[in-house]
């Protein structure tokens, strides 16, 4: 069995380049790329290098970005035939997909969740149980939710019975 090679900080960079200017993912880069580490060594470099991870993290957005670029140019290619047209719209959509997957803030569908009351009335909270610090409840406006739950904008009002 073959030893796997130690990290190489000057070949990952080599490769992290060719893979920001490319549409082809990490396998055929890797292959494309003589005396390149076997991807099953390439996923070791990532995982033992905090460098090379790094290197690789802004290579893949590098690389939504030059996906996003071909994608005027391709939607802008004269096609001859309804053939030649649905070929290019599939590579545009291939193209975006990829795109918003490896760079989702810049390229990914946009989800904003806002919680209102009953008729878009500010939402009102109550508290069950004790009394926190004499407070019954609490009116939230401007709430703004993020997909992972966190909270980016609130202000409460405080209500008193």
């Amino acid at each position: 069995m073959a030893k796997n090679k130690p990290v190489n900080i000057p070949m990952a960079e080599t490769v992290c380049e060719q893979l920001a200017h490319t549409e082809m993912g990490i396998e055929k880069v890797l292959h494309g790329i003589k005396n390149a580490p076997r991807l099953t060594t390439w996923w070791k470099w990532c995982d033992e290098s905090e460098v090379v991870a790094r290197l690789y993290a802004r290579a893949r957005e590098a690389q939504a970005d030059y996906l996003a670029d071909q994608i005027t140019s391709i939607a802008d290619e004269p096609c001859k035939d309804n053939i030649e047209a649905q070929r290019n719209r599939l590579r545009v959509d291939a193209r975006k997909w990829i795109a918003a997957k490896l760079k989702p803030r810049v390229y990914g569908e946009t989800v904003r969740t806002e919680h209102t009351g009953a008729n878009g009335t500010p939402l009102a909270i109550t508290f069950m149980g004790p009394e926190p610090s004499g407070l019954t409840s609490l009116v939230a406006t401007k709430t703004e939710c993020l997909p992972c739950g966190d909270i980016v904008d609130a202000e409460c009002d405080e209500i008193k019975d």
